[in-house]
């Protein structure tokens, strides 16, 4: 394999979403898209906040050579993703517990793969070690040479790729500039990033969006933006990069000026979780581009006086204060945001790389920088995890414990075979018959 040279994107592809950002005001420092290469943003040599805690070990010269024989067993790679649907009623706001175990059972492949990478990655970040990264590559390139991820997928599945996607292309921007990564190895595991990005996010947003009217402007095309943007700076695909930007329009033509997201009011009563999810890709999307020239925090709605994102932001972190807030507009009580023992699913972790991109000076960056404090430790997943130990401030890193390589996944039992094909009203399989009494 060749070298992949750096491609700068055709003019007349980037026209539209160009023009786009340009008449809502998106604050642009630079067209990146005509640069040689992107700017990873959580690498070394960035330039922004996130620094890694041990930036000298950088510079030593790894005389030793790393083979792979030390690295835990990736999981199996899986090609096809089907997912179990696992709402139950039109708000996809009731979780049926069955069908969410079934489903949880069928994608832990995928789950384990971006877990694992994740792992690796923040120890790696946090020690210089290239032993890590060398495993995250070895993972990746597995799953490159089986094709996981590359064949077919139902709806649950495709957005269970989009959000595991997104956390492992976070954690390998972390490791994929380190020098010790074998060139021919980091290529493969790029073009695999971008293959199933193309398959799985960017041509079904690209279809969809062609005939989509605003109020589908969900957490789901906020993630897709999440998702391809990542995968763009992985690969140095600056055409995909734009696309994702482009994405973000979408959040300016639907917030109100109350900070709600009428998508998001319409999921009953995990309508204040999910405009949390929402502001979490949309701050992923900010630490993404930014440095690669275009302010999408600073960037107004139009018609408003103040920028978009901190009225998402201050509506989430006041409905964590009162959950009642949003009951009028959603409609119905609403399930409280997670703040104990904020690890794993805690959408509040966005607290911790919102605090970086913030205007200082502003209110409510101050109150995320305060409520952060009081929170910490956070973790999201699907924000590469560990995210107190990898954005936190550097005096609170003894207080987190560094995390462990993962260990090999246990193998798990294989779904029994359903006589229907799994949606949204199915109900659970009947449980077998009991043997009978002799």
């Amino acid at each position: 394999r060749t070298p992949r040279a750096p491609r700068a994107p055709p003019r007349a592809t980037l026209l539209l979403p160009l023009l786009l950002l340009l008449a809502l005001g998106v604050p642009m420092r630079a067209v990146p898209g005509y640069a040689l290469l992107l700017v990873n943003p959580l690498g070394p040599s960035s330039r922004g906040p996130f620094i890694p805690r041990e930036a000298s070990t950088w510079d030593t010269a790894w005389d030793a050579p790393t083979d792979y024989e030390n690295c835990p067993q990736p999981p199996t790679p899986t090609k096809d993703v089907i997912g179990v649907a696992y709402y139950i009623d039109d708000k996809y706001s009731i979780i049926d517990p069955v069908l969410k175990e079934r489903n949880d059972r069928t994608l832990l492949p995928v789950s384990n793969l971006a877990d694992g990478v994740s792992r690796m990655a923040a120890q790696h970040w946090g020690t210089g070690d290239p032993r890590p990264a060398m495993c995250v590559l070895a993972w990746l390139g597995s799953w490159a040479y089986g094709e996981g991820m590359t064949g077919v997928a139902n709806s649950q599945g495709r957005n269970h790729v989009k959000f595991r996607l997104t956390q492992i292309a976070l954690s390998y921007l972390r490791v994929k500039d380190h020098p010790s990564l074998p060139q021919a190895e980091r290529l493969a595991a790029e073009e695999w990033l971008l293959r199933v990005a193309r398959i799985h996010v960017q041509s079904f947003y690209q279809e969809r969006l062609a005939v989509a009217d605003l109020l589908s402007a969900s957490n789901h095309l906020y993630w897709a933006g999440a998702c391809l943007a990542a995968v763009a700076i992985c690969a140095d695909e600056p055409q995909m990069l734009y696309y994702a930007i482009s994405l973000y329009p979408y959040f300016l033509r639907t917030i109100r000026a109350n900070g709600t997201l009428p998508a998001e009011l319409l999921r009953g009563e995990r309508a204040l979780l999910y405009h949390g999810f929402a502001a979490s890709a949309l701050v992923t999307m900010d630490v993404l581009v930014r440095p690669n020239g275009i302010n999408l925090y600073a960037t107004r709605a139009p018609g408003m006086s103040r920028p978009a994102l901190p009225l998402l932001i201050d509506l989430v972190m006041r409905g964590h204060e009162d959950a009642t807030i949003l009951e009028e507009d959603a409609g119905q009580q609403q399930v409280p945001l997670p703040s104990a023992d904020c690890n794993g699913h805690c959408d509040l972790a966005l607290l911790e790389m919102y605090r970086h991109m913030c205007d200082q000076g502003d209110p409510v960056c101050m109150r995320a920088s305060s409520l952060a404090d009081t929170l910490r430790p956070l973790s999201r997943q699907l924000l590469g995890g560990f995210t107190s130990y990898l954005y936190g401030p550097p005096a609170t890193l003894r207080l987190i414990a560094q995390p462990a390589l993962p260990q090999p996944p246990a193998p798990s039992a294989p779904s029994p075979p359903t006589p229907y094909p799994p949606s949204l009203f199915s109900p659970p399989p009947p449980p077998p018959p009991r043997p009978p009494t002799p």
